[in-house]
């Protein structure tokens, strides 16, 4: 990325993950001058760490959470549409309970709303309906005998290529005239009568530079720098969120959900003639710069999918790779809940952003520039 530092600008962003790219590009389309600073490499870090499936707010439908879903569709669709050549529409299914909101019924009923709520956001593909047991079985064998009560089938979309959508992303950002600094850890924020002064450094040298406005992105960095004349902003709890990719592909055709005796749901993600499997929360107890993959949380993690997805057959000699990332969370309980949705505080010209969501980072980025005037 581009080397040089200036000294002024209107807008400083510290973090490139999509969180932060997020509010850039929204910077800049409200015509910001703005730098993203960030420590590594641009989504380098948990941003990379995904199942890369872009969720249409399906989920949100129990909740009952209307503007989220329809948030989340308008998300996917903008996507869809800025790269349809690495964003593109896949099957997803769920298998049901026999009793509760996640029994054929509820979700019968969950569906048709989806479609109609659908319809508001023209251009989003597929379709949305409950299938039998016996409709499960003859098209997806992995959940043949695993479906009694049916199943949820509904369309999402995949990005079929992560680190191609990051440069296509900051490709994106350079040509709206943001400027994106790699390499460069911030190390302070302070307040000044007019606006901010970001210390950092990259290629060990120091830099200072001017802003009248912040946005920290930093993820579980968020509180690691020295913050002057600043209103903290929320303290959470923080966990390890494990990916797997395995060497044989599960499925071709479809994303597959089901939940654990114990409740987890997983989810398998078909990744050309791989799969991803995902997603294992555990408590971050060690320091952050040492967070690591232990060993006893695979083994944990891979019991856990073969009581899932028991076909599946996992064993560890098909293990491709661990994605690892840290998320903010509500506690550091033994299965951390992460936080619902993203959570923006404002100090007069200062965003902080804590973030779980892949999808989202655009309306998101919207919701941390306009929170830059509170």
């Amino acid at each position: 990325m581009d080397g040089k530092i200036e000294r002024h600008y209107e807008l400083a962003i510290l973090g490139g993950g999509i969180a932060g790219l997020g509010a850039a590009h929204e910077a800049a389309k409200r015509g910001y001058r703005a730098v993203v600073l960030e420590r590594g490499a641009f989504c380098g870090a948990t941003s990379s760490n995904s199942l890369r499936i872009i969720h249409g707010g399906f989920r949100y439908l129990q909740s009952l959470n209307f503007p989220r879903v329809l948030q989340s569709m308008q998300d996917q669709l903008e996507l869809c549409r800025w790269a349809p050549h690495l964003v593109k529409p896949i099957k997803c299914v769920l298998t049901l309970d026999r009793f509760g909101l996640k029994s054929p019924l509820p979700v019968a009923l969950a569906a048709w709303l989806y479609g109609g709520l659908k319809r508001l956001r023209p251009g989003l593909a597929g379709e949305n309906r409950v299938i039998s047991a016996a409709e499960v079985a003859k098209e997806i064998p992995l959940l043949a005998g695993a479906a009694p009560n049916g199943a949820l089938l509904w369309t999402d979309a995949l990005l079929n290529d992560l680190h191609k959508f990051h440069d296509f992303i900051c490709g994106r950002l350079t040509a709206l005239g943001v400027q994106l600094v790699d390499q460069c850890a911030v190390t302070a924020v302070r307040r000044q009568p007019e606006d901010f002064v970001v210390e950092c450094r990259r290629g060990g040298e120091p830099h200072n530079i001017s802003a009248r406005y912040v946005i920290n992105t930093l993820g579980p960095w968020i509180n690691s720098l020295e913050k002057q004349g600043l209103v903290p902003g929320r303290t959470p709890f923080w966990c390890k969120a494990y990916n797997l990719v395995i060497k044989k592909q599960l499925d071709a055709q479809y994303i597959l959900g089901r939940a654990s005796s114990k409740g987890r749901l997983f989810f398998a993600v078909p990744r050309g003639s791989a799969s991803a499997l995902g997603t294992w929360y555990v408590p971050l107890k060690e320091p952050l710069a040492e967070a690591a993959v232990h060993k006893d949380d695979l083994v944990d993690f891979v019991a856990a999918l073969n009581q899932t997805f028991p076909k599946a057959a996992l064993n560890f000699s098909e293990i491709e790779h661990v994605d690892l990332g840290v998320l903010p969370c509500h506690s550091n309980h033994a299965e951390p809940k992460l936080l619902g949705s993203e959570v923006i505080t404002a100090d007069r010209g200062y965003v902080e952003v804590l973030s779980t969501k892949y999808t989202t980072f655009l309306s998101q980025g919207r919701k941390a520039v306009q929170a830059l005037k509170v």
